[in-house]
């Protein structure tokens, strides 16, 4: 017999309305550059007087220009609060594309629960050499994976002994839905801490691949027979033997890019994928090996 259930106070329903709690406060720091009488007056009015000014024709310190940005941020936080946020995404979209931080993008894609998108734009800005607010994205990313408590010392542990028995065992209750952003985040963790890149390699292909084997590849940190070794038994073998000679050719071993490249083109669809990767392979490659790879003769046959 089932125990009785408590009387709950009714949930409402969902409401696409309603924010978190923690995106209502960000939407509030936003407007703090913003002066009290612009929120107060509300996003009709914000808008009615945007519809009058003209277009600045200079950026930066230019009043018109500041002017216009304040009203556009009005009325995209004011829109936020009543839940419709897409126009607020788009501003500060805009915004880190202008050069500004990204970290109030990724910060609010967060709360609202668009991990996905937020650590996409997160991994984005981290890849310039010039970025902005790295530690306080790297903090954001991690938050994406959403890390249970002790996350970082699990990981640790696993690169003092590491291997594809503890891996699986350190990933065995993660979540579908944050396994993707937890597995990258990882990566990006073991490989700063100088785990072995062709244990990387084969944990980030495990099941297909992610953005993470491809950077190891291009980075020449992985042997080509490490990745050939991915081609066994694969429908998709033509794909891996051409990464292999990718990574080869990173590390500036001509004949196993010429083998790898004749190895690909007698697998399925070999000479179709042959074609369509190899200016990845001419990326990577020296004038010699750019010379072989282009003359007339091309690659050695079977």
């Amino acid at each position: 017999m089932k125990p009785p259930r408590r009387n709950r106070t009714p949930r409402p329903a969902a409401d696409p309305g309603l924010l978190p709690d923690s995106a209502l406060r960000f939407l509030n720091e936003l407007l703090a550059e913003v002066p009290s009488s612009d929120i107060a007056a509300g996003e009709q009015q914000a808008r009615r007087e945007l519809s009058l000014l003209p277009t600045a024709l200079r950026r930066g310190d230019d009043p018109l220009a500041k002017r216009r940005w304040q009203l556009r941020r009005v009325a995209a936080v004011i829109a936020a609060k009543s839940g419709r946020t897409e126009e607020l995404v788009t501003l500060l979209m805009r915004e880190f594309r202008d050069g500004a931080s990204a970290q109030p993008l990724v910060q609010f894609l967060l709360e609202l629960g668009n991990a996905q998108r937020a650590a996409i734009f997160a991994r984005l800005a981290l890849a310039s050499e010039t970025c902005r607010d790295r530690t306080a994205l790297e903090a954001l990313l991690e938050r994406a994976g959403q890390p249970p408590k002790g996350w970082t010392d699990a990981l640790l542990e696993f690169a003092r002994a590491p291997s594809m028995e503890a891996w699986n065992a350190l990933h065995e209750f993660t979540p579908p839905e944050v396994y993707y952003n937890r597995i990258r985040n990882s990566l990006r963790l073991l490989r700063t801490i100088g785990v072995d890149p062709s244990l990387l390699f084969r944990l980030a292909t495990l099941h297909g691949t992610i953005p993470d084997a491809i950077e190891l590849v291009e980075s020449g940190e992985v042997s080509s027979h490490v990745v050939a070794e991915r081609a066994l038994g694969s429908p998709a073998a033509a794909m891996w033997l051409v990464l292999a000679a990718e990574a080869a050719a990173a590390q500036g071993d001509h004949l196993a890019v010429l083998r790898h490249l004749r190895d690909a083109r007698c697998k399925p669809c070999g000479h179709e994928t042959v074609a369509a990767m190899m200016p990845d392979v001419l990326e990577h490659a020296d004038a010699e090996l750019r010379r072989l790879l282009t003359s007339n003769d091309k690659l050695p046959s079977e």
